[in-house]
């Protein structure tokens, strides 16, 4: 007479087990891979927002050595790259573009006191994507 067939055969299970295993650990390692290019991405964009700020603050400093008379309307284009002096902080290429806007400053009873000098500094890269902007106003009084 045949042997009767056993319900708890467990030939296979360990196969399967690791197969189990195994899809496991590799989305677990998707998701650490995932979370390290993320961070790979935002590190990059807060080094190229840092240096346009640099660049930007390098440029504003320049307009407030100078004389008040000496600042000209008009509008003036800086290229920063690691081949131009002074280089830029990074290597990357950046174009810092001032613009001066003479304007008529308002005291507080709204009439027109004296004109000054508004310049806006913006700092793009080489794509043209602007990274960081600065505004100042220069007057006759403060040299």
């Amino acid at each position: 007479m045949p042997k009767p067939v056993e319900l708890s055969d467990e030939q296979g299970l360990g196969l399967v087990e690791l197969l189990i295993a195994m899809t496991m650990l590799a989305v677990g390692l998707l998701a650490v891979l995932a979370t390290f290019s993320t961070g790979h991405v935002t590190l990059n964009r807060a080094s190229t927002k840092g240096t346009a700020s640099v660049l930007a603050d390098r440029t504003m400093e320049a307009y407030r050595g100078q004389q008040f008379s000496a600042i000209t309307v008009g509008t003036t284009t800086t290229p920063y790259s690691s081949s131009t002096t002074p280089p830029s902080p990074d290597g990357r290429t950046y174009t810092a573009t001032s613009v001066v806007a003479s304007t008529p400053a308002t005291n507080t009873t709204g009439t027109t006191a004296r004109t000054v000098k508004l310049v806006t500094v913006t700092v793009t890269d080489a794509n043209g994507r602007q990274w960081a902007t600065e505004q100042s106003t220069f007057e006759s009084l403060t040299g």
